[in-house]
């Protein structure tokens, strides 16, 4: 949820390469299966992100 929180504070357009290079970095250490289950209450635009982010 805290990756939400900080993506909405960012905001969408302003989302850079090194903001997805960490995020990459910290999700690898979390199971797929934990983020999911956050998913529902994920904006869409942020469900696509972290579905990149673990392919």
């Amino acid at each position: 949820m805290l990756i939400t929180f900080a993506l909405k504070e960012i905001t969408q357009p302003e989302v850079t390469q090194e903001h997805l290079d960490r995020l990459k970095y910290i999700l690898q250490q979390v199971p797929k299966e934990h983020i999911l289950q956050d998913a529902k209450l994920m904006p869409e635009w942020i469900k696509k992100i972290i579905q990149k982010l673990y392919e």
